[in-house]
């Protein structure tokens, strides 16, 4: 039996019948006569065993009349029988048909977009970059001029050299090449004072050092000059220095005496959203309480190692309690110290000396005045400029 012929027998349905009784092969010369197509007999000792197709089984029976024959339905096979197994499970086939339908659809459409190369280009921007030329998730493949959008690729990163795009399935590969890295001369420059203080340590390793230890220097002094002179040359080079001078100043940190303390309860949440082929759906309504901390996270979906353009967004939620409560002198200045102690690390400075020299209380809060002494790198590059 060809394959043409299986297939038909399939879709149709067929049955083993098994013909038991003295006049089996008159029966089947009936069943010749009358075109009852019957295929794969197989013969025992008091039985005969055909295969027909189900649509004949009521004329068989009719034929069987008056012959002397038995008939038995042994076996059931092809798509008929699936139908009736599942006939009263109208959901499960509907499902299978919208499974089906909706792959077909999404196979004809853009899943991943799929980064190849050593460009210093972002897949992000890359996303973006295709989203504001009407290219996003579940776009269809054969609408999606990859001619164009590389030529508009090549307009907007200035860096990238080559850039090719490629339909592969549901995945468009976005090839690029950058163009060599090259050095880009900048302007000549010094180092200078960036406030006025007192030399304590010098570590140069290029350009003209101008001062030395021990120096009292002032704001915008140069320090390390960029200009190199050779006999009547002068070369430009970039400096490279780290002048460590002892500087004072005075700052003042006002402390309110009323105070918020956030306290975390206990209490957290997860919402989730789904993102469709670029479309987010929020599967959580909005919470009116106030949040201490959102710990965000993402997600893509994939089918046997391959992504889908489906996301899944997780946005775990903390609450908190907030509280107010007033601070005394002693609170306020220990607020104070710490307040002192972040900004020296802002400045990246080493506090060498502290002095409290002055408090003032007000209704609101208290305002400490400080004389500060501390080692910091006060160099600064500034552009030459000539005139």
């Amino acid at each position: 039996m060809n394959l043409l012929i299986r297939v038909i027998s399939y879709f149709l349905g067929t049955l083993r019948l098994k013909i038991s009784g003295e006049y089996c092969e008159r029966f089947l010369n009936i069943l010749a006569a009358n075109s009852v197509s019957f295929w794969s007999p197989y013969v025992t000792k008091n039985d005969f065993f055909i295969t027909v197709l189900k649509k004949d089984i009521k004329k068989i029976r009719i034929l069987r009349r008056n012959t002397g024959v038995k008939i038995k339905i042994t076996k059931r096979h092809g798509f008929p029988l699936i139908v009736n197994r599942y006939k009263s499970r109208y959901g499960l086939i509907l499902g299978a048909i919208i499974f089906i339908t909706a792959l077909n659809i999404l196979s004809k459409g853009m899943w991943n977009v799929k980064i190849i190369g050593e460009a210093q280009v972002e897949e992000g921007q890359v996303v973006e970059f295709l989203k504001a030329n009407n290219v996003k998730y579940g776009s269809i493949m054969k609408n999606i001029d990859t001619d164009i959008l590389k030529q508009k690729m090549l307009l907007s990163f200035d860096n990238l050299a080559w850039v090719s795009l490629n339909k592969q399935g549901c995945v468009l590969e976005v090839n690029m090449t950058e163009f060599e890295s090259k050095k880009h001369l900048s302007s000549p420059q010094n180092i200078v004072a960036e406030c006025d203080g007192v030399i304590r340590r010098i570590d140069a390793s290029k350009g003209s050092v101008n001062v030395k230890i021990g120096d009292t220097v002032v704001k915008n002094q140069v320090l390390v000059s960029g200009i190199l002179s050779y006999g009547y040359e002068n070369n430009f080079v970039e400096p490279q220095a780290e002048i460590l001078a002892e500087i004072k100043y005075f700052k003042k940190i006002t402390v309110e005496k009323r105070q918020k303390s956030i306290v975390y309860n206990g209490k957290e949440k997860n919402r989730y959203s789904i993102e469709i082929m670029g479309f987010k759906i929020p599967l959580f309504f909005k919470d009116e309480q106030n949040l201490h901390k959102t710990e965000k996270s993402e997600r893509k979906l994939s089918i046997f190692g391959g992504e889908i353009p489906i996301k899944i967004y997780k946005d775990k939620s903390l609450y908190y309690n907030e509280f107010t409560y007033e601070i005394d002198r002693q609170k306020a200045e220990k607020t104070a110290n710490e307040m002192l102690k972040k900004h020296f690390k802002e400045i990246n400075a080493e506090c060498k000396d502290i002095d409290l020299i002055d408090i003032k209380e007000t209704n609101g809060g208290f305002t400490f005045e400080y004389s500060i002494t501390c080692i910091k790198d006060i160099g600064v590059k500034k552009i030459i400029e000539f005139s």
